[in-house]
């Protein structure tokens, strides 16, 4: 066989060479001895050099290797890939090195099949050995490499991937196993040739499983181990580069089968349960009606599916239900328990018209439903395959298994024309050691519906957090929120009363671990928008349940949570933005679907227009590695660029304001700028327009207010042309605007400025190529004093109108040592807050209720126990971190003690860990008079009272201006406030 390319491996025989490539990346494979060389495609350097690449398989009760059990290999080379086959007495073995078309890394399989492959039976896998031993080395590195071995942080044991880095190179590899029970190691060790020392790598898995060549195919094929080359950038979190991080998920992603169908536009999903759709029973004209307003809202919203699980009294009943949660009556579309009887079967019969209507009515709004599945349940056509009792009973490792659902899911989804599935209740039954075999069986299913249905969306839930990146390559998003999504079941790091911010927060936190940790791309990272309604009603009964005779079916419905659903949804998008993952809308309660505004319709539907539009940059999302996670105290953020422009989103889940302090660089994903490059800033929550411009390696304040998002757009900033007479002098500069909203439309004129109401911003402005001192204009008016002459400049800007700001402390802020006792101070309530809950209740009129009615009745909790309904309240907080539902807190107004109620995440149900905090009802105070206030605490930690907040007030912004001053003395660049 001829030598492809000249010999640069460690121990390569000229002559047995074999060269592939697919364009990004190429690889050297010698015909005798396996894989030498990996690395980018059309450089003889930066390459990671191979010897020693030994495998090894446990099938049939015997261990196979190129050495033992195995005659002599032959070799075949395709365009991107080169397959060594082994005879080994029965069976054959073939060791496949792929470049997938596109991709940058390499994947090798093991494969076993029968000699004969007419022969029909069974294949026993146990164990395979990728890597034993083998030795790496990068070509250009002077020094022995070191290893971090990514586990993962859900599931104690098992292991994600592992990094080599050689740090003279600021280069490295990770090696990965694609599947969750994979074993990665590295040690350093001499190369084979005695030059620069070396790692020695196994990569290896353990699991068993028995694969039937009648149902399943000839050829029993593992998993993939997985390489790609990284490079070792600037930041860091937890351990891992940013450039390590990106080349593993970049390689995930690569792998998963839904890449297509996520061309159309980002994944939409309202996950109905969350609006409790199982107490609204379709088989009735009225349940119908209810459920229409479900697909009306969800079509005004932009939302393209819905996860339908009504219940339907025409064919289920919850006091037939089977399942531990009571839930079978819903699945299926409400077919699920005659399914799992034997009593209806897709395949054999025709699908309800009622059923069929349904899924005609939301296609008529652009609405795909889909179907909720337990696919471990007690089905009687499977029975000679339960492993255990209860709703996990069923084994999904027999291949007549798979083979059952892929004919059922089939025949479901075309006759009833569902869009896709949500699977819950895990998918593991019995033993532990039964796993690999049943996540392989689902695997298959799901893989063999995506070929048949690209377009499905599939929603995972239950412990589909705790698997990893390789768990879900079929599907289309990993488990919200790592966990059960009931507000019973969470509580916050950081004191809101607004449930949206819980949950939003939570979204965070989670998807901050399922980016970092875990190491899941943004194709998979999940969305959480809004909440999920509780349960439990305010007398402690779960009602439409198979314990409870009796149905209210909408007694928690009216549940929207009005002045905190944005900061819920910038979490999703600013985090999880191709997954945008929707619970509770307001559509159940009449007067929320009535009056939800026109304006907050667009704005939701708007904004998940904008994620189809950056599904590009929003894919390369990632979290700002020099900020903090979301906690107590900090701003968390993520930018998502592309092409060294995009966007950069910060989160201040704390009620003060905070500043974030960034720098202009790869920390926000700007990774090929020049160091001269510009970017015109433009915000575009919580106020739309001009930001000022930013240079490359700047160091940028940006403050964000408390429990708010701020969104900022970066787009390079071209320079002037060259002057006509000096065609190569350098380009001339502009005038930058720094620290206030706003642009500069020529030399001396400051355009489109903006800022809070009543408020003055102080801005930096600089005028290039300045000779003489010149007068400033902020949008018309004149400044007083000049701008000197070296064109650098602080500008006071005063904004007209009164002072309206959202989260505003009622008293100055506690000092950071402050650890309990007297909180005392003066204030008065500007007018206009009263005036902007005034206008909210006319513009949102829901006619809520203050007192419960009893239960049995149309609407019978009390809509203000819940802290974020009634927003027309002016609620005063005095919040405390790590509050307890205990405490003895104390407000007292000119000497007088009033009444602090508690809120709870759970409404009506007094959890510990659901404890949001204590707030007093202001609404009856009045506009313009002084109140003496006074806080008693109770002894705390230092600084962990935050303040007393006002709460429903919101921040508004205006662009006239007052009047502005240039104030003495010039401004310093070194530091920037935007």
């Amino acid at each position: 066989m001829p030598c492809l390319l000249a010999v640069s491996s460690l121990a390569c025989v000229a002559g047995h060479l074999l060269h592939f490539q697919n364009g990004i990346v190429a690889a050297d494979v010698d015909a005798k001895t396996g894989l030498v060389a990996f690395g980018p495609f059309g450089q003889a350097l930066g390459r990671v050099k191979f010897s020693g690449d030994r495998w090894e398989l446990q099938v049939n009760n015997r261990t196979l290797s190129a050495t033992s059990g195995c005659g002599a290999h032959t070799v075949k080379q395709e365009s991107y890939k080169v397959a060594f086959t082994y005879p080994c007495a029965d069976l054959q073995v073939e060791v496949s090195y792929t470049l997938p078309p596109g991709a940058q890394h390499l994947q090798k399989h093991l494969s076993v099949s029968p000699s004969d492959l007419s022969t029909d039976g069974t294949i026993q896998f146990n164990a395979a050995t990728f890597m034993k031993e083998t030795l790496a080395h990068f070509d250009t590195a002077q020094d022995a490499p070191t290893w971090l071995l990514r586990t993962n942080a859900w599931n104690q044991g098992l292991e994600i991937a592992g990094f080599l880095r050689w740090s003279s190179a600021r280069s490295g590899m990770f090696v990965s196993v694609g599947n969750p029970w994979g074993h990665q190691e590295a040690v350093a060790t001499t190369c084979s040739d005695g030059s620069s020392p070396c790692a020695a790598i196994t990569a290896s898995y353990a699991g068993s499983v028995t694969h039937e060549v009648s149902l399943q195919g000839s050829t029993f094929v593992t998993e993939p181990l997985v390489i790609g080359l990284t490079t070792l950038t600037k930041y860091s979190i937890a351990g891992l580069s940013a450039g390590e991080a990106r080349a593993f998920k970049r390689a995930v992603e690569e792998c998963q089968l839904d890449r297509a169908s996520r061309v159309a536009g980002t994944v939409k999903v309202n996950v109905a349960w969350d609006e409790n759709d199982y107490q609204i029973d379709v088989g009735t004209e009225e349940g119908r009606a209810e459920y229409s307003r479900i697909f009306d809202r969800n079509a005004e919203l932009g939302i393209s599916h819905i996860v339908y699980e009504p219940r339907n009294s025409l064919h289920s009943s919850r006091f037939n239900a089977t399942d531990d949660w009571g839930w079978e009556g819903s699945l299926w579309f409400s077919m699920g328990e005659q399914l799992r009887s034997g009593r209806w079967d897709p395949r054999n019969d025709p699908m309800p018209q009622d059923i069929l209507d349904a899924v005609a009515s939301a296609r008529s709004k652009n609405i795909g439903l889909m179907a909720y599945a337990y696919p471990t349940m007690q089905f009687e056509a499977l029975r000679k395959y339960f492993v255990a009792g209860g709703t996990n009973a069923l084994s999904l490792a027999p291949a007549k298994v798979q083979e059952y659902f892929i004919e059922v899911m089939t025949a479901f989804l075309k006759k009833s024309g569902g869009a896709g599935f949500a699977w819950d209740h895990g998918i593991f039954a019995g033993d532990k050691s039964l796993q690999y075999a049943q996540w392989r069986g689902f695997a298959r299913i799901l893989r063999t519906l995506r070929e048949r249905f690209p377009n499905i969306v599939m929603d995972h839930r239950q412990t589909n957090h705790m698997w990893g990146p390789w768990y879900d390559l079929s599907g289309s998003y990993a488990e919200p929120i790592a966990g059960d999504e009931n507000p019973e079941s969470y509580g916050g790091f950081t004191p809101t009363l607004h449930t949206d911010h819980i949950s939003a927060d939570q979204t965070r936190s989670v998807n901050y671990i399922y980016s970092t940790l875990q190491l899941l791309p943004s194709s998979r990272v999940p969305g959480f928008i809004f909440h999920q309604s509780e349960r439990t009603d305010d007398d402690g009964h779960f009602y439409c349940t198979r314990e409870e005779k009796l149905c209210v079916n909408n007694s928690n419905s009216r549940d929207f949570d009005y002045l905190g659903y944005k900061y819920s949804l910038l979490s999703t998008i600013g985090t999880a933005g191709l997954n945008n993952v929707f619970t509770m809308v307001p559509a159940r309660d009449p007067a929320e679907f009535d009056h939800f505004p026109e304006s907050d319709r667009a704005f939701i539907h708007d904004w998940l227009a904008w994620t189809d539009r950056n599904m590009g940059k929003l894919r390369n999302t990632e979290w700002i590695p020099i900020l903090p996670g979301p906690s107590a105290g900090n701003i968390d953020g993520t930018h998502a660029m592309e092409e060294d422009e995009g966007f950069v989103f910060l989160y201040n889940p704390n009620p003060m304001e905070l500043n974030a302090t960034l720098s202009v660089d790869e920390a926000i994903g700007l990774l090929n700028a020049a160091e001269d490059q510009q970017w015109e800033v433009t915000e575009l929550f919580p106020y739309r327009g001009p930001m000022g411009t930013l240079q490359f390696q700047e160091s940028v304040v940006i403050p964000v207010e408390g429990s708010s998002v701020r969104v900022l757009e970066f787009t390079k900033r071209r320079p002037a042309p060259h002057a006509p007479h000096a065609p190569h002098a350098p380009p001339a500069p502009l005038p930058r605007l720094l620290g206030s909203r706003g642009r500069f439309a020529g030399p001396w004129t400051l355009s489109e400025a903006a800022g809070p109401s009543g408020r003055e911003v102080v801005a930096r402005v600089h005028i290039p190529d300045v000779h003489n001192a010149g007068r400033l204009k902020v949008n018309g008016r004149t400044c007083q004093n000049d701008v000197k002459s070296s064109g650098h400049a602080k500008v006071s800007i005063q904004f007209s109108g009164p002072e309206l700001l959202g989260n505003a402390p009622v008293l100055p802020l506690p000092s950071k040592d402050f650890a309990g006792g007297w909180y005392n101070g003066t204030f008065s309530i500007p007018p206009a807050y009263f005036e902007q809950l005034k206008a909210l209740a006319s513009s949102y009129p829901i006619p809520w209720t203050t007192s419960a009615t009893g239960c049995g009745q149309s609407h019978c909790v009390d809509d203000s126990r819940a802290a974020w309904l009634v927003p027309t309240r002016l609620l005063m907080a005095p919040f405390i971190l790590k509050a307890k539902q205990d405490m003895t807190v104390r407000l007292f107004l000119n000497g007088r003690e009033v009444q602090l109620s508690k809120s709870y995440n759970s409404r009506g149900r007094e959890l510990e860990h659901c404890f949001l905090g204590f707030y007093f009802d202001a609404s009856h105070l009045q506009p313009g008079c002084k109140y003496d206030a006074a806080v008693h605490l109770p002894h705390l930690e230092p600084g962990h009272f935050l303040g007393l907040f006002w709460q429903n007030t919101q921040t508004v912004y205006t662009n006239k201006v007052e009047s502005c001053v240039v104030l003495p003395g010039e401004s310093s660049e070194a530091e920037v406030i935007v």
